[in-house]
């Protein structure tokens, strides 16, 4: 029996935004609940490229997957080389920098 005092999850995606410029927005989510309270907290966000949005929306590929067919990598393990913001942002912001804002975010709630 294991017993903590925060639990975490943490998960990154896409999101619809729709307006004269619809696209689907990338970013992070983190939750952190202590047994009362649930944090929620969210990274920054970018929208992706059309050709990748295309990829994971109309093929049902995930991102990592839909960068190597669309020729922005060949790498086989993008989310532990910097994800796919880091090839897009030529490593200025990493996978881990996002993970990092969305946890910091969820954490606003615990302060003491």
């Amino acid at each position: 029996f294991v017993v903590c005092e925060l639990s975490f999850g943490i998960e990154g995606g896409t999101m619809e935004v729709s307006g004269s410029h619809s696209s689907a927005m990338k970013l992070d989510v983190c939750a952190v609940y202590d047994g009362k309270t649930i944090g929620l907290g969210f990274s920054s966000a970018f929208s992706l490229p059309e050709d990748l949005h295309q990829l994971v929306a109309e093929q049902g590929l995930d991102l990592s997957q839909a960068a190597r067919v669309a020729g922005y990598t060949d790498h086989p393990k993008i989310g532990t080389a910097g994800g796919v913001v880091g090839i897009l942002t030529d490593g200025r912001i990493t996978r881990s920098d996002f993970c990092r804002q969305a946890l910091i975010m969820a954490l606003i709630h615990f302060r003491s």
